[in-house]
Parts: C-alpha cells; sequence; structure tokens
C-alpha cells in the first residue's frame, strides 16, 4: 500500500518522496537503454541533433512507469513513492512517446505491466547487441519439411538465443529473413515430392551464394534444421567447406537448440558387417538414433555388397545420443574415416548406398563431409512402414 503520509499538502502545495533522480540511477537508465526511446517500435537516438546530427543534444525524457505522486499517470499503483525514482521504475523516452503514454486517455492502452514490457525488451535488446563481438555475424540457414506429417517451427528466438549462447554469434539475413529460410511444409508427397524438394533447396541455396563464395560477404553460416533425412543430406551437399559452419539441432529435454554441454560424449566405431564379392558395391549403415539390422534392407543388396555399420560403442542407439558438439565431431571424425576408406580402398566405386537411423544433424554432416570430384555420390534410402526405399542420388 502507498504511504499517504508522504502525500500530504501544506499551503496548498503537495509534498511527496520525490527526489532529484541520482546521478548514478541517471547513468544506469542511459546505459541500459543504449541512448535510445524505451518505446516499442520508436528506438529514436537521443543524444544527437536531428537536424544537423553535429551538436551532441539530449532529446530524452526520464519518464515513471508509476507516476511520482498519487494522481499522477498510473500513480494508483501499490508502489511505494519511496521506490518510484529508481531504476526500474524509469524509462528513457523520446518526448513524443512520453506524451502518448502520459496522456490520461492513453492510461489504459499502456498500463504499468505494458510499459515494463516495452522496458525490459528494449534492455534485453540492448544487453544482446552490445555484447556481440565485431566480426561475430553469421548467416541463418532455416530448414522445415513436414515430420511425419506435422509441421514444427523453428523460433527466431531460439536461433538467437543458441547462436549468442554457443558461439557469441548473432543471426545476419541475407536481404530480409525470408530468403534463407526454405520451406517445404507446403509440399504433399506424391511423385514430385522429393524432387520438388530438392529444386526449393537448391534455388535458396543458389540464391544465398550470389555474392559469392569467395568473396567476405558470407562470413558463417548456422544452420537449423527440422526435416526428412534426405532433405537434410541433400542441404549438407550443399554446404561449402570454404565458409565455417555451425551445424544446430533441437534437444528433447527443454524443446531449446541449444546443445548440452554436461551431457556424455559417446564413442563410434566403423564396423565391416559384411564382406562383398564386388570392389564397386558398398552400403553404409548408420545405426545412431535406432538400430538398422542388415536383413532390414536385405531386398536392396545381395552378396555383391561390402557392408559397414557406423554404431556407438558399448551403448546402444538412441535419438538422444547427439546432445552437444563434441558427441557431433565425434561422428565427423568416423565418418570421414569411413569416406577415406572406401575412396582408397575402392577405386572403382561410384557410389555407395545409405541406410540411416539418424539424427538432423547428422543427416547435414553425412552431405557436408563429402569431397568434390573425391567422394563417392551416396544413394540414400528412407524409413517408411514398409522399409527402405530408394529416394535420391546426392554428390557435391
Amino acid at each position: 500500500m502507498v504511504n499517504l503520509n508522504t502525500n500530504r499538502k501544506i499551503k496548498g502545495k503537495k509534498l511527496s518522496s520525490r527526489k532529484k533522480i541520482s546521478k548514478f540511477t541517471d547513468l544506469e537508465l542511459w546505459v541500459k537503454a543504449g541512448a535510445r526511446c524505451q518505446f516499442q517500435g520508436c528506438n529514436e537516438y537521443l543524444l544527437g541533433d536531428r537536424l544537423t546530427n553535429i551538436q551532441p543534444l539530449n532529446l530524452a525524457d526520464r519518464a515513471h512507469i508509476v507516476g511520482q505522486s498519487i494522481d499522477g499517470p498510473r500513480g494508483d499503483n501499490g508502489l511505494q513513492l519511496s521506490e518510484r525514482d529508481k531504476v526500474e521504475n524509469l524509462m528513457l523516452l523520446c518526448p513524443k512517446c512520453h506524451k502518448l503514454i502520459d496522456k490520461k486517455k492513453n492510461h489504459g492502452k499502456f498500463s504499468v505491466e505494458r510499459l515494463k514490457k516495452f522496458k525490459a525488451d528494449h534492455e534485453k535488446m540492448i544487453f544482446f547487441h552490445t555484447g556481440i563481438k565485431p566480426g561475430y555475424e553469421t548467416t541463418i540457414i532455416r530448414l522445415r519439411s513436414k515430420i511425419r506429417g506435422e509441421i514444427v517451427g523453428i523460433p527466431e528466438e531460439q536461433i538467437w538465443e543458441a547462436v549468442f549462447t554457443e558461439a557469441d554469434r548473432y543471426p545476419r539475413y541475407i536481404a530480409g529473413n525470408n530468403d534463407v529460410e526454405i520451406d517445404l511444409t507446403s509440399f504433399s508427397e506424391g511423385k514430385t515430392y522429393w524432387q520438388s524438394g530438392i529444386e526449393k533447396i537448391n534455388e535458396t541455396m543458389d540464391k544465398l551464394y550470389t555474392p559469392g563464395i569467395e568473396t567476405k560477404a558470407i562470413k558463417h553460416i548456422s544452420v537449423f534444421a527440422l526435416a526428412r533425412i534426405p532433405f537434410l543430406i541433400h542441404l549438407g551437399s550443399r554446404l561449402t567447406d570454404k565458409i565455417p559452419t555451425d551445424i544446430y539441432q533441437k534437444n528433447r529435454i527443454d524443446e531449446s537448440w541449444l546443445w548440452i554441454k554436461k551431457s556424455q560424449k559417446p564413442n563410434f566405431e566403423l564396423k565391416k558387417i559384411q564382406s562383398g564379392k564386388k570392389d564397386n558395391k558398398v552400403a553404409l549403415i548408420l545405426s545412431i538414433s535406432g538400430k538398422v539390422a542388415i536383413n532390414s534392407i536385405s531386398s536392396s543388396i545381395n552378396k555383391d555388397f561390402t557392408v559397414y555399420e557406423i554404431c556407438p560403442k558399448r551403448v546402444l542407439p538412441s535419438r538422444s545420443l547427439i546432445q552437444s558438439k563434441s558427441a557431433l565431431n565425434e561422428f565427423r571424425n568416423i565418418y570421414q574415416q569411413f569416406l577415406r576408406k572406401i575412396e582408397s580402398s575402392y577405386p572403382k566405386l561410384r557410389k555407395f548406398k545409405l541406410f540411416p537411423a539418424i539424427p538432423v544433424s547428422i543427416g547435414i554432416i553425412c552431405g557436408r563431409e563429402l569431397l568434390k570430384n573425391v567422394s563417392p555420390a551416396i544413394e540414400v534410402y528412407d524409413m517408411d512402414t514398409n522399409g527402405f526405399n530408394f529416394i535420391m542420388e546426392v554428390s557435391k
């Protein structure tokens, strides 16, 4: 409750606990606001002459969220008068926005709760941007398709959180947010489904690389994807090794895109589980998120095929096996080992069959780690209720 004794009248003049805002509070307010208007959507710079931009000019008002006095704007709030000149109750505003929120007819529209949210959102934004290191921008690639008939979103705020938390980076969108979003969710499964998806991925990636891979237009890439495995592998094949790239994965614990730093790092092994009769027929099973039994692919291979498998050591395959960057790098290393092995041991091999049970991040790795004019192409198979079916060929 407000202490009314601090708001008494003497000789017709109203007294309150109002004091001059302290220098430290004023400094704190300016720093947290970044010298910009905190009203949502304004963001006007408050330390410059808007006409000449030559002479420094203080254009700011210190606005109270809860009025300094009982009869001030939103002043009937229960906040103690002694608390009303603290930074938590102050906003840095341009005169236009200050007048707007303090008009009596607008008091209902600009409630205490709403103004506190304007302030909090603005200060969070300023804190984020001032924490960014120069040269740490990243270009976002976001791929989405229906998964088991459902559309799953990848919210922008989760992307910002992930790239900033994991790598001290901030998103850079080329000519608008939609230029690097590959949205396949409107595609219906049918005869043209996979080909239409490939064309959409190619179209977007060609546009992304328009400035030129050899230029400094794209310095870093961050990939966020929720899509069918063949699409992920194809997207990976379109990522160049000339640009540093981070791959993210939605974790199953809190539904964020942050890697789990304290998760156990699995070890992987490459095993030959069948020796074939011909040196131009090789298949690879990836038993990462689930076990792929060799008899489940028997309709696609015969005794002519040499079959390898990559699987975790001493633990069972699991959908939560890849929870950290280090786990993803462990897989990358063993997968590179497989590629170098078949490139040297099977000189007649032009392509190999891939039967994956993998999380999304590994799908991207499978395509990206191919070497142009060196690695064989991948014949990608996908599992449905009837078993594995050939979907597409992927190469660099």
